[in-house]
């Protein structure tokens, strides 16, 4: 499959002499140039074969891409390819979606699939929020970072592989995804952000690698669907609200290094029975200074009386 595209300079309102031909990679889906011109222009907008439109900026070594324009035709599969490379430029950033010349938003068509290529490293705040054509998103290994909101309210993503060079995932990256069933965490990741999977309510399992050592406030309130999620032990910090509105949790281990859980941890969790503390229990303090010793901890229903006879307190480790 091969991307064909014209770069043309918005300011002298002229195509370059050239076009850029990728080739796509049927292994990686990931973008090879084939040939290159100079760019000399600081803005210009790109279109491809399947008259996608993009806007961008260029500093004379690094592209952003400012702007993805235009919706795909019909009778194309709606796949949109964002290239590493246009022309003598690293593409090295996205930095909003669903825009039109005038910067008012539009969608993407239903069931589009982007893919990120190789060598974009980052996804702007917003760049996606609320485009509910959105189906499905691959990143490539170099995009090592995401603003906030990025797919804010994508009510149609079902399907997402991240980069396994990424740290962090955000505050509310993917806040509002109603029908988010798969998502492939990174072992790269160290946090968790604020309400970064609130409401994501379809999202059924998910496996967070060892080294995550915090999980933000809200970072999985409203996912009702969630049956089952596996916490390493390197997680410290669970914040408040984390697992809130759990519906579907019948039980829940606390990793062995927490030192923190915060209030309202599992309001709304209408069916947990059992929260586990496993053989090295510490003892903890609440906020208001409620001490709970170890030996109340080890039997688990006992433990799930206390949390949610205090669900308003903070807990704190003791030692």
């Amino acid at each position: 499959y091969y991307v064909t595209i014209a770069v043309k300079d918005l300011a002298l309102n002229a195509e370059f002499d050239g076009m850029f031909t990728w080739q796509l990679n049927e292994c990686d889906e990931d973008l090879t140039q084939m040939e290159e011109i100079s760019l000399t222009a600081t803005t210009f907008t790109v279109v491809d074969e399947t008259e996608n439109t993009y806007s961008a900026s260029y500093n004379g070594e690094d592209i952003s891409i400012t702007g993805i324009n235009s919706q795909a035709n019909e009778g194309i599969d709606n796949i949109w390819y964002v290239p590493g490379n246009i022309g003598a430029g690293r593409v090295v950033s996205v930095e909003r979606a669903g825009l039109d010349a005038e910067g008012n938003q539009i969608y993407l068509p239903a069931n589009t699939k982007v893919v990120i290529a190789e060598g974009v490293t980052s996804i702007g705040s917003i760049a996606f929020v609320s485009n509910a054509g959105l189906k499905e998103l691959i990143c490539a290994d170099s995009v090592n970072s995401f603003g906030l909101d990025v797919f804010k309210e994508c009510v149609n993503l079902e399907m997402v592989k991240l980069s396994n060079q990424l740290k962090n995932i955000p505050s509310r990256l993917f806040s509002g995804c109603l029908n988010l069933k798969e998502i492939d965490m990174p072992n790269s990741l160290n946090g968790i952000g604020e309400s970064a999977f609130y409401n994501c309510s379809s999202l059924i399992q998910i496996s967070i690698s060892n080294g995550v050592e915090t999980i933000g406030n809200s970072a999985f309130q409203g996912c009702s669907s969630l049956q089952n999620i596996i916490l390493p032990n390197s997680i410290t910090y669970l914040g408040f609200c984390a697992f809130s509105g759990c519906a579907s949790f019948t039980s829940f281990s606390i990793p062995l290094n927490v030192s923190f859980i915060g209030l309202q941890q599992f309001s709304g969790c209408t069916n947990l029975t059992d929260v586990y503390f496993g053989e090295n229990v510490y003892g903890w303090k609440t906020t208001n200074g409620i001490e709970i010793v170890s030996d109340d901890l080890r039997d688990s229903k006992k433990a799930l009386t206390y949390l949610m006879q205090t669900y308003t307190m903070t807990w704190n480790r003791t030692v």
